[in-house]
C-alpha cells in the first residue's frame, strides 16, 4: 500500500511582471524594514533597484546586503548577521540565484537563533521562530527558494553543510520569468542542467510516490524541450517561463542523491561546475558510461540514464534496475 504526506508551505506568485507585486506582498506580511539579500550582479542588472522601487512604493524601506559571493560560507553569513543586527530589520528578502537564497536563509538562522551555521547542520535544529521572508529567484535551476535548506560552506574546513528547518521556508516566492532573461548564457546552461537533474532525481529516488512522480514528469516535460531552446534564443520569454515553471515544480518533489556524468557536448561548452555545489550530487571523474555501469553493478542505482540530447546522464544511488537511453527516459517521464 502506498502512503505519503505532501504539504506546501509557501505562497507562489507566478507571471511576467510579478516583481511589481513585491511591495504589496511585503506589506501584507507587515514588512517595514527588510534585509534585501542580493549579490553584486543583481545590482548591475538593475533588479535590486526594481525591487527597492516596488518596496518604496508600499512605504517599505529595504536595507540592501551584498557582501557575499557565490557559494556563501560561514564568514559571509556572519557578516550578514552582524550587519542585520545593527540595521533594525524585521524581515528578509532573498533576490537572485541559489547563493542569494541560501545566504538569506542562513542569515535568518543565526540572526534569530544565535550561534553559527555549524550549529544548524542537519535538520530541525532551530528552536526559535525566524523572521518572515520572501524569495525571488532570478535563475531557473537551483530551486533553493522551494526548499527549507541553506547550503553553506564551512570557511575553515570548506565542507558543504546542509542546514534545514521548516521555519526557514520563504512565506512567499515570486517567480517572474522576465528576471531570468538577464542571466548570462553560461548561468542559464548551468541552472537549466541543474533543473533537469532535479526532475530526474525526483523520478528515480527510492522515496518517490505518486505525487512526486507526477511532479517529476510535469517538470521534465517543461524543461527538456525548452532547455536548448532558451540557450539558442535567450530572449524567448515563453521558453524562459517554461524553464522557471519546470524548475519550481521539480524542486517541490522529494529528491534522492544521483550521480551526474557529463558527455562531450557539455564538456566542450567548458562549463566549470555544471551541476552546482550540491552535496547530494557528484561529478563523475570518468566521462564514460563505464563509470556509471560500475556504480550500477555496485548496487547504487535505480536507473542508469545514458545521455544524448541535453547531455543528461543521471544515476540514483540505490540499485540499478534498468539501463536506458535519455530518449527512452524522457518517454518514461512523459
Amino acid at each position: 500500500m502506498c502512503t505519503f504526506e505532501f504539504q506546501t508551505r509557501t505562497r507562489i506568485i507566478f507571471g511576467e511582471g510579478a516583481i511589481d507585486r513585491l511591495g504589496a506582498l511585503a506589506r501584507e506580511l507587515k514588512f517595514r524594514r527588510p534585509l534585501l539579500v542580493a549579490d553584486h550582479g543583481l545590482q548591475a542588472s538593475g533588479h535590486v533597484a526594481e525591487a527597492s522601487q516596488s518596496l518604496a512604493g508600499a512605504g517599505i524601506e529595504p536595507v540592501p546586503f551584498h557582501d557575499f559571493e557565490s557559494n556563501p560560507d560561514t564568514n559571509m553569513v556572519e557578516a550578514g548577521r552582524v550587519f542585520a543586527a545593527t540595521a533594525g530589520i524585521d524581515s528578509i528578502i532573498g533576490l537572485g540565484g541559489g547563493s542569494s537564497m541560501d545566504c538569506a536563509k542562513a542569515i535568518n538562522f543565526v540572526l534569530t537563533n544565535g550561534g553559527s551555521m555549524r550549529d544548524y547542520r542537519g535538520h530541525g535544529k532551530a528552536s526559535k521562530a525566524m523572521l518572515p521572508s520572501i524569495g525571488i529567484p532570478t535563475t531557473a535551476g537551483t530551486g533553493s527558494e522551494a526548499q527549507s535548506v541553506a547550503i553553506i560552506s564551512d570557511a575553515e574546513t570548506h565542507a558543504k553543510m546542509a542546514c534545514g528547518d521548516e521555519k526557514a521556508m520563504f512565506r512567499v516566492v515570486i517567480l517572474d520569468p522576465v528576471l531570468t532573461v538577464s542571466q548570462p548564457r553560461d548561468v542559464t546552461a548551468i541552472a537549466g542542467y541543474d533543473a533537469l537533474s532535479h526532475a530526474t532525481e525526483a523520478f528515480v529516488t527510492s522515496k518517490r510516490n505518486d505525487v512526486s512522480s507526477m511532479l517529476a514528469r510535469d517538470a521534465f516535460g517543461l524543461l527538456e524541450p525548452n532547455y536548448e531552446r532558451v540557450l539558442a534564443a535567450p530572449d524567448d520569454l515563453e521558453a524562459r517561463e517554461a524553464m522557471l515553471r519546470g524548475h519550481w515544480i521539480a524542486n517541490t518533489a522529494p529528491m534522492g542523491p544521483v550521480y551526474i556524468n557529463l558527455d562531450a557536448e557539455m564538456q566542450e561548452a567548458k562549463l566549470a561546475e555544471p551541476i552546482g555545489p550540491l552535496p547530494r550530487m557528484e561529478r563523475s571523474p570518468d566521462p564514460t558510461d563505464d563509470f556509471l555501469l560500475a556504480l550500477s553493478e555496485a548496487g547504487k542505482a535505480d536507473y542508469l540514464v545514458t545521455g544524448n540530447k541535453g547531455g543528461l546522464l543521471a544515476l540514483a544511488r540505490h540499485r540499478a534496475t534498468r539501463i536506458i537511453s535519455a530518449r527512452d527516459f524522457a518517454a518514461l517521464l512523459a
